[in-house]
């Protein structure tokens, strides 16, 4: 059953009850998250950061209702003759944290530091938008020139690397000590600068400009790094929203918190990607044998600890809007039909050598327990594990340098399967560029049709077989009310209601 991706973003979850526990001053919000790479725009690049600028910040555009244009927040329209050039004009009013105007150049200004200065974010411009030229044309007009048209700019709005910076950090460029004490444009404002493994308190802005007012009088975050302590305190009382799970309670969080937990799909992706140079792999055979032969449901449940979604399909339902798309036939874990197809192939393939990038945690293990499907389904003699180190991976993965499959991650910096698949795919083939080119082009109401055909034809072809999705996790007291989530920014603090505790 299809599900849109706004119905996904801004489902709401109305509950009753009161606290089992006094966890924080009454109507305040204590929310436990991971200690967070960055609180600087361009430099998020995790889910606790998204969390906490979400707080901080509020975008341009949020997703609207199902199958309806993205509405805007900071911005008062979004226009374009051509979708080549795009016009933002800002609503008049907002002001940062520290009372200086949010104005044209705080957009322009932070994206072209962000370009300048290589952060993450970066890539949303470079690589996904395709930004050709940026230009504040007055204090409330944008004019974003792209490298090619593309009709779901607006949605693209709704990143977290596209939010302002005042005009103070931009002259500065003092970004490791903003990144202590961020100053947004969002309902809730730090009270003190961010202390590293400790947290912070937010309070609502009261020169907040937009239409929703933050129902709670205050978000304690707390950094708990370990899912354990987070279930323990949401059990004890003395914690309100957890934002991690332990892989051994995962069945006990949802008979505890029954209708009190979600379990939201986030716009991240993990492939197996094959050296298509290699001629042990041009057979597609060979590399259709590989992917059936990888069981992902036991990965998902077993080493990775129920924190990803076993892909059923190329791009990730928090793309397409759909819970369990089910298109990818060569997901499906069939050991004999990997067998057959491996045969077929002829390239007599018996060793292979994984490799993963060495600083991702935990990869080690999954990708062992990989190895062992494959010698195992495939009947091979040896298949080996290798770890690099960052920067030797990264320049692997440039220079195409690898002799056997690698695990290739990708994230969409905006919700939309353009994001995702175009720096993937792009020059794989001409037919999946025509087609991501149409899908660009095209209004967003047409362009679900050619990233369908642009998914089938990769999925023929399979350079890389989706391996899973991420997704994040969420589960609560009895005070709350009104927890949604968003794609990007996972949950919308500011709609979140604390109601009185005993």
């Amino acid at each position: 059953m299809r599900r849109t991706l706004a119905a996904l973003a801004v489902g709401t979850l109305l509950l009753t009850g009161c606290s089992g526990g006094p966890s924080a001053e009454p109507g305040v919000l204590s929310v436990g998250v991971r200690e967070p790479a960055s609180l600087l725009p361009g430099r998020v690049a995790d889910l606790p950061g998204r969390q906490i600028t979400g707080a901080l910040w509020t975008p341009l555009t949020e997703l609207g209702a199902a199958d309806q244009p993205p509405v805007p927040l900071a911005a008062e329209s979004v226009t374009s003759p051509d979708r080549l050039v795009w016009t933002v004009v800002l609503r008049q009013g907002w002001r940062f944290h520290d009372g200086s105007p949010v104005t044209a150049r705080s957009y322009v200004g932070a994206w072209e530091a962000s370009m300048r200065e290589g952060w993450p974010g970066a890539r949303v411009l470079t690589e996904q938008l395709r930004v050709a030229g940026l230009r504040a044309v007055d204090e409330r007009t944008i004019e974003v020139r792209l490298g090619r048209p593309l009709g779901e700019f607006p949605k693209a709005l709704t990143s977290p690397a596209l939010l302002p910076l005042p005009e103070s950090v931009l002259a500065s460029r003092d970004w490791d000590r903003f990144a202590e004490r961020p100053i947004g444009n969002g309902p809730y404002r730090l009270t003190v600068p961010w202390v590293r493994d400790k947290g912070a308190r937010v309070e609502p802005f009261a020169g907040f400009a937009g239409a929703v007012r933050p129902k709670a009088r205050g978000v304690d975050f707390r950094v708990i790094n370990d899912p354990a302590d987070q279930f323990a305190q949401v059990s004890a009382g003395t914690l309100d929203l957890a934002t991690e799970v332990p892989s051994v309670r995962h069945a006990a969080m949802q008979q505890q918190y029954a209708d009190r937990h979600w379990n939201w799909p986030a716009p991240e992706a993990t492939y197996l990607a094959f050296p298509l140079a290699d001629k042990r792999f041009a057979d597609p055979s060979v590399r259709h044998a590989i992917s059936l032969a990888i069981d992902r449901s036991a990965l998902a449940t077993g080493p990775l600890g129920h924190q990803v979604t076993a892909a059923a399909s190329f791009v990730p339902p928090a793309l397409t809007g759909e819970a369990a798309p089910g298109s990818c036939r060569p997901c499906a874990h069939d050991a004999q039909a990997a067998g057959v197809l491996l045969r077929q192939g002829g390239t007599g393939l018996s060793t292979l050598t994984l490799y993963y990038e060495q600083e991702e945690a935990g990869q080690r293990g999954w990708v062992s327990r990989i190895a062992e499907q494959l010698r195992s389904g495939l009947a091979l003699s040896e298949v080996l594990v290798r770890g690099l180190p960052g920067d030797e991976y990264r320049k692997a993965l440039a220079g195409k340098s690898f002799d056997g499959p690698y695990v290739l991650r990708a994230d969409a910096g905006y919700p939309s399967p353009q994001a995702l698949l175009e720096p993937l795919l792009s020059g794989t083939g001409s037919d999946v560029d025509s087609m991501l080119g149409e899908a660009a082009a095209a209004p967003p109401a047409a362009s679900p049709r050619y990233y369908r055909l642009a998914e089938n034809t990769v999925l023929r072809d399979l350079p890389m077989t989706p391996l899973w999705s991420a997704h994040g996790h969420l589960y609560w007291s009895k005070a709350l009310s009104g927890v949604v989530t968003d794609p990007l920014r996972g949950v919308l603090l500011d709609r979140i209601e604390v109601r009185a505790r005993p």
